[in-house]
């Protein structure tokens, strides 16, 4: 039977796999249509192949294309100068994966953004021209392990190493990040197409809630302090749920993290893979809103592949974790996700016995039966919704029993904390 809820070794799991191939055919299908009228136009799509697939899909590639590539076909194939644009901002992408896999073109040519930056996404370094080379072109050309960048009248050589951070740039054009890695997933850092959601679309979503318009601000480098703290978080996670960390690694690339109170933490289908997560320094907190967010990042996989829900999108219902009622697709993103942290405080308990836990547990559990009674109420069913459904009432009727027996004063329709 299908099983979602628990995490996955993610090693040959079918619907990550399946989800990466369809967004990487849909672009390799629009880079053709990109080139193909035209032999000066540089042909990507017969340099992606498939074993790469999951480490070229970052959520920055996953925005563009969904912002960018997409929307430029929906009057048929755009003119020339529109391709010729797309395939450009298409390089800066890519460039660096499919070269440490000398695969890719010899030579790109990428523009500056507004402040004199070529940012790579996931990559550690960037190259830094200062403001006056706004909008400029930078020319790279890699030979062997070198690389050769041209700006205007400006020309330097590095080591392949040093423009993707596992050498200390030497180069004075070339500035390291100061965002944080664990394992495969990134904390902090930026992109230009990720600041432009966080200026414009992510308020508007947030104002649309009907809540006061914030700014979200990234932060884009941290104190070594910061480093540590998240180190700690994720250590927790690796230590008490070693699968769930397997899970996350394999599928969530980077964790933008906000200076703000405006939300707590969200992920978005424009940055599939992604998490923007406030600052906070409370690792409970932290280590909760990642499964948390983890969990939304991993259920987004099967939505791409199933509806799992008949019901029409406008439909609203009540929402445990909401005032305003909401989509049933909604409800049952959240019952999925706190199920998963219901998961990781039973398992918190056991390695760390602390009253906040059992504490905390009621709360959590209190919220999944009512989202459970709400979406038994509501909910038509796709065949695989309907497993999934069972798949998560079963986990609940297992913890509020479990949490019964080493709780007896407790009870799961308790208080429930704010969502």
């Amino acid at each position: 039977m299908f099983k979602f809820v628990q995490p996955s070794e993610m090693k040959n799991d079918f619907v990550y796999t399946l989800m990466v191939k369809r967004r990487m055919e849909g672009l390799r299908h629009h880079l053709q249509a990109c080139a193909e009228q035209d032999a000066d136009l540089l042909r990507w799509d017969s340099m992606l192949r498939e074993e790469h697939y999951r480490e070229l899909m970052h959520p920055v590639l996953v925005n563009w294309m969904d912002t960018r590539l997409f929307p430029a076909f929906q009057g048929g194939v755009p003119d020339k100068p529109v391709r010729e644009q797309l395939l450009e901002e298409f390089a800066r992408l890519v460039l660096i994966p499919l070269w440490k896999h000398q695969e890719g073109p010899d030579t790109a040519v990428l523009q500056a953004d507004a402040e004199g930056s070529v940012y790579f996404p996931g990559c550690i370094t960037a190259v830094d021209l200062g403001t006056e080379a706004q909008g400029m072109q930078v020319r790279l050309a890699k030979t062997g392990d070198r690389v050769r960048i041209a700006a205007g009248e400006r020309r330097f050589e590095i080591g392949f190493s040093e423009l993707t951070g596992e050498k200390e740039p030497a180069a004075p054009l070339l500035k390291r990040l100061g965002f944080y890695k664990h394992g495969d997933i990134q904390f902090g850092g930026s992109d230009p197409l990720v600041e432009a959601f966080l200026e414009q679309e992510l308020p508007e979503i947030i104002q649309s809630y009907g809540k006061e318009k914030p700014s979200f601000p990234a932060i884009r480098s941290m104190p070594l302090a910061d480093m540590w703290y998240y180190e700690k978080a994720m250590d927790l996670i690796q230590e008490i749920w070693p699968q769930m960390y397997r899970e996350a690694s394999a599928h969530v690339r980077v964790v933008y993290l906000l200076d703000t109170r405006g939300i707590g933490a969200l992920t978005h289908n424009l940055f599939q893979g992604a998490i923007f997560m406030s600052h906070r320094s409370n690792l409970m907190w932290t280590t909760e809103n990642l499964i948390h967010e983890f969990g939304h990042a991993r259920l987004d996989q099967l939505f791409e592949l199933d509806d799992l829900l008949l019901n029409s999108p406008e439909e609203r219902v009540p929402s445990p974790w909401r005032e305003d009622l909401r989509p049933l697709k909604g409800v049952l993103h959240g019952l999925f996700v706190f199920v998963r942290i219901g998961l990781w405080y039973e398992l918190a308990g056991a390695a760390i016995p602390h009253p906040d836990i059992p504490v905390r547990m009621q709360e959590v559990l209190a919220q999944i039966g009512q989202a459970l009674g709400v979406l038994g109420q509501h909910a038509r069913w796709t065949a695989l919704g309907e497993q999934l459904f069972s798949e998560l009432s079963e986990q609940y009727d297992r913890l509020a029993e479990a949490a019964a027996v080493s709780n007896p004063a407790g009870s799961p329709e308790g208080s429930i904390a704010a969502g």
